[in-house]
């Protein structure tokens, strides 16, 4: 499956964002919904649909997986 997902690990102090489809939008959000709060997600969903192209919502989605990310 070319899906892509955010691990994770066991002390909950490291996630790490894994995938063979980094270009599949969808996918992307998906990956962040274990993450996000709901209201978080949502608002998230929102803004990547508000924009076109491919660069600027993949960065959108980063914005918000990042600070989580680099905890």
């Amino acid at each position: 499956m070319n899906d892509v997902f955010i691990h994770r690990n066991a002390d909950r102090r490291d996630y790490r964002v894994y995938g063979r489809s980094m270009g599949n939008i969808p996918a992307m959000l998906r990956a962040t919904k274990p993450v996000l709060s709901d209201r978080q997600y949502k608002e998230l969903c929102k803004e990547v649909n508000k924009v076109d192209g491919y660069l600027e919502q993949k960065r959108i989605i980063f914005s918000y997986v990042d600070p989580i990310i680099k905890g």
